[in-house]
Parts: structure tokens; C-alpha cells; sequence
């Protein structure tokens, strides 16, 4: 299995899934320099969750052992730091630390998804886009009578199942705890 060397930014009160475009900001100064390394590089970094978001400095003990490799799609330099927006793009877990200084630096190795296309799994894809057109439609994200069309159009855009979970989870108010075991299941 492939080990890669990324900086990593530690993130509070929020889990990144893969397939997912988020914005954030890092201002901590460890997190600002992660993040000019990967610009200065091909704009790759990798995103853990705190365990405790009170942790001003976290090191490797303080984050969740499973991420998300990111890509910086925009990143705009301000008075207190970074405003990013990173797209994710594969689960990795978290290996041995490189360096914590100037910011996190250590080997991650990107997690197989295994994929299962079997009839059951079909017919559960298609319950949750079900659901998940309907959560819409309750959030006032859709049109109240597109139920249909915002089914054919969230299976279009998500054929892969894991997709449609991280999108699902992504859209959901869970507690960090239960995203992050989404993440890592």
C-alpha cells in the first residue's frame, strides 16, 4: 500500500468527507503554513478531525486516525490567515509523524473502498436517494413537487453509493463522534 507525505491541518467541530467541496479557514499559524506547503507544492494536504476542539496546538495523539486527502481548489490570503476552498477526494488513515513543526507533517495511506454493486445495495442506493431528495425538499433546497426529478438528478450525479453517503452525511447536523465514525466505516 502506498504511503504518502502530506501537511496535514487539524480541523474543530467538523468532519471532511471524500467528493466533498468545503470551505474553511486556517488561521492557527501551523495551519497557515501546512497550507503555503501545499500551495508551494501541487496543492495537496490532508484534513483530520480533532478529538477535542479545545486543543489550541494539537499534535498526532490529538486527531482521529482517519481523513481526507484534499485538493486546494481556492485559496485567498487574508489579515488572520487563509480562506480555502478544498475539495476531498480519498480516505486515508493516519501513519507515522514527519515533523509538527514549522506544521503537521506525517505519512498517510490512502483507505480502499471496497464496492459493492450487488441488488441489495442497488435497492438500498435508491431508499436513500429517496431520503435524501426528501431531506431536501424539508431543508427548502428543492422544489416541493421535484421530488421526482431531484431523485433522477441526485442518481445521475452520485452512481457510486459511497458518494451518495458522504453526501448524505456531509448534509446531515450529526455530532462529530457519529461523522467521523461514518468516515471511517
Amino acid at each position: 500500500m502506498r504511503t504518502i507525505t502530506l501537511p496535514i491541518i487539524p480541523i474543530r467541530n467538523n468532519v471532511f468527507f471524500p467528493n466533498v467541496v468545503l470551505p474553511i479557514s486556517a488561521v492557527r499559524e501551523r495551519s497557515r503554513a501546512a497550507v503555503e506547503a501545499a500551495l508551494g507544492s501541487d496543492g495537496s494536504l490532508a484534513i483530520f478531525t480533532q478529538r477535542d476542539p479545545s486543543v489550541e496546538t494539537p499534535g498526532f495523539n490529538d486527531l482521529y486516525p482517519v481523513g481526507v486527502r484534499v485538493n486546494i481548489r481556492k485559496a485567498t490570503r487574508g489579515e488572520n490567515g487563509y480562506q480555502l476552498v478544498l475539495q476531498g477526494f480519498e480516505r486515508v488513515s493516519l501513519g507515522k509523524m514527519e515533523s509538527e513543526q514549522p506544521y503537521l507533517r506525517g505519512h498517510v495511506t490512502p483507505l480502499i473502498t471496497h464496492r459493492d454493486m450487488s441488488s441489495e445495495t442497488e435497492a438500498l442506493q435508491r431508499n436513500v436517494l429517496a431520503q435524501a431528495a426528501r431531506m431536501l425538499i424539508l431543508l427548502g433546497q428543492a422544489p416541493p413537487d421535484g421530488a421526482d426529478a431531484l431523485v433522477a438528478q441526485l442518481a445521475e450525479q452520485m452512481s457510486d453509493p459511497m458518494q451518495l453517503v458522504y453526501f448524505v452525511a456531509s448534509t446531515l447536523s450529526l455530532d462529530t463522534p457519529k461523522s467521523q465514525e461514518v468516515l471511517e466505516a
